[in-house]
């Protein structure tokens, strides 16, 4: 049992190193939401 859950870890981590890789997942920084127009209260809806 303790292997599979090893496992799936691992497939975990290399998906997510691979999808910051190609810039798919990141976050965003403060200078780049900033840059971003504001959003109205009734577009978050």
């Amino acid at each position: 049992m303790l292997i599979a859950l090893l496992a799936v870890e691992a497939i975990a981590l290399a998906l997510t190193v691979e999808l910051v890789a190609r810039d798919r997942l990141h976050r965003r920084t403060a200078a780049e939401q900033e840059r971003e127009p504001k959003r109205s209260a009734a577009r978050q809806k």
